[in-house]
């Protein structure tokens, strides 16, 4: 049967975008009749964009947390009390990260929502890792990029459908290696070209994946407000010289991978 990895564009801005939203992704994978729905970071403004959708309680399985900062973060305690309190939801919850996520996100729970991870109505599971796991028919499995806190990019495999998200930050040897096999990569591109540190210019990021067999897509988010406009303009120029299509996200806008 086909395996289909989905994504869709919940904010595609910087931490301070009040246009575009913070940015985040929802992924939708199947695979032999079996599916999973993870929401790749949730900043504090992804709760707005997910629950504006209107879903069931019980919809999302599964989120990932590519780091630790404020806008990749802040919505999480949001998202569960809205399980709690909205439903409640009655199907486990599995939130997946690098070591430290469990105490992060207890820590914003504390603060925003006193005593309600002691009476949370539903199983709520912590994978801390930087290895390789599943959740349901979606294999995990990462890379670190150079950013102010460390950041871990995610290669999304589903049968023979992979994607790949970077969270934020430098793209890197071991990054680069986990995107391929990609047809899909939804990368952070800050600015077109010059020094962004801890982040990622444009122009480098398509110099270091020129040489991809498999990549067909690259969507760029977490673009500074500053810079979008730039990076629009340089891309329709060089548009005809580029071995894949590249552009600049929109909230709403869905990506598939799919195969046989």
């Amino acid at each position: 049967m086909a395996a289909t990895i989905t994504i869709e564009i919940l904010g595609c801005g910087d931490a301070f975008d009040v246009r575009f939203g913070t940015s985040a992704s929802l992924v939708t994978a199947s695979k032999d009749g079996q599916s999973v729905q993870l929401m790749f970071d949730c900043g504090y403004q992804t709760p707005v964009a997910y629950l504006a959708q209107q879903p069931p309680v019980d919809s999302l399985d599964a989120l990932y947390v590519s780091h630790f900062h404020g806008d990749h973060v802040l919505g999480i305690s949001i998202l569960l009390a809205y399980f709690v309190y909205q439903g409640p939801r009655s199907r486990p919850f599995t939130i997946v990260g690098q070591p430290g996520v469990k105490r992060v996100v207890e820590q914003l729970c504390d603060i925003a929502h006193p005593r309600m991870l002691s009476a949370i109505p539903f199983e709520l599971r912590f994978l801390e890792t930087t290895e390789p796991v599943h959740v349901g028919p979606l294999e995990l499995s990462f890379a670190q990029t150079i950013h102010g806190l460390p950041n871990f990019a995610a290669r999304l495999t589903c049968g023979s459908s992979i994607a790949a998200l970077s969270g934020d930050g430098q793209i890197t040897k071991e990054s680069r290696e986990l995107y391929e096999g990609a047809s899909v990569l939804v990368h952070e591109g800050y600015g077109w070209s010059g020094s962004y540190p801890k982040h990622q210019a444009v122009d480098e990021l398509l110099e270091m994946l020129a040489d991809s067999e498999t990549l067909q897509t690259l969507v760029l988010v977490h673009c500074s407000g500053s810079e979008r406009r730039k990076i629009a303009q340089r891309l329709v120029e060089q548009a005809s010289r580029l071995p894949f299509k590249v552009q600049l996200a929109l909230p709403g806008e869905r990506f598939e991978v799919s195969s046989a």
